[in-house]
């Protein structure tokens, strides 16, 4: 369900902006995650506490309701194509060599990051972090990184380099996992790494579907979305079951050496990439 409204508001985000600003809203719709996410953490532990889960789960129902009150209400109608899909037209957004690789891409990103969470916890724990208070290191970490993204993606976007802004920030990636796996024992070290972590990841997180868009004709929009959604959807449920069974069989070190082993992959990919951001 999660992945169906995300493709939709994506999609739409991408309908109703011009190409010229659309990674900046992306990155807009990439922040509002991320801060919801950050926010979660400090909230959700205190509204179990007062309302019980029970409670918890009434919030969440009304805040499902309200959002469906402002995407019928509030939000504005945006003129779609009324061209339908042949079977060809689905299977060259399935087979698309340039949508494959940004899919791919995605699942990276977010197996990676899911494998990264079910260490980190454990992690933080041993640097004196208890559960309960794990959201004072992710909630400025992540508030820290939304604003150093956004002088990155303004760049990118008005420079037209959205193929180097990725390569660069997979690049920055593959080095921030390669410094953990030789050095775990520092909290403000780690504090650090989790920092310039999320700055490339929402770069990213705002550059592909940005790219997704570009690349997709509008009657494709949607399915290419889809896509893009299952690809992270996919990277979430591999990235929770390989870093489970690493960690288990393995060791932290060769956990991050795995996650290296993917960014590199995903560079390879990315350099092979025709993509060319339109000045039109």
């Amino acid at each position: 369900g999660g992945g169906a409204v995300s493709a939709a508001i994506t999609a739409w985000v991408a309908d109703a902006t011009r190409e010229e600003v659309r990674t900046r809203a992306m990155a807009m719709v990439g922040s509002s995650i991320g801060l919801s996410f950050a926010l979660s953490l400090v909230l959700g532990p205190l509204l179990v506490k007062y309302l019980g889960l029970s409670g918890l789960f009434w919030v969440i129902t009304g805040l499902g309701i309200v959002c469906i009150g402002i995407a019928t209400l509030l939000t504005p109608v945006v003129d779609m194509s009324t061209k339908s899909m042949s079977n060809a037209s689905v299977a060259s957004v399935f087979f698309s060599p340039e949508l494959m690789r940004l899919n791919y891409g995605m699942f990276v990103l977010h197996a990676s990051l899911m494998a990264l969470f079910v260490l980190m916890p454990d992690l933080l724990g041993r640097m004196g972090i208890a559960v309960g208070n794990l959201w004072t290191v992710y909630l400025p970490v992540i508030l820290v990184a939304i604003v150093a993204m956004i002088p990155a993606i303004i760049r990118i976007e008005t420079r037209y380099k959205h193929k180097e802004g990725l390569i660069a920030s997979v690049l920055v990636l593959l080095a921030i996992a390669l410094l953990w796996a030789v050095n775990l024992s520092s909290f403000w070290w780690t504090a650090a790494l989790l920092t310039v972590f999320f700055t490339a990841f929402n770069v990213i997180e705002a550059l592909i579907p940005s790219m997704v868009s570009r690349v997709t004709p509008i009657e494709h929009k949607g399915l290419a979305m889809g896509l893009y959604n299952m690809a992270q959807a996919i990277g979430v449920a591999f990235g929770g079951f390989v870093g489970g069974y690493v960690l288990q069989y393995y060791s932290e070190v060769s956990l991050f050496l795995l996650i290296a082993l993917l960014y590199a992959s995903w560079l390879v990919v990315a350099f092979s990439s025709k993509f060319s951001a339109s000045k039109s």
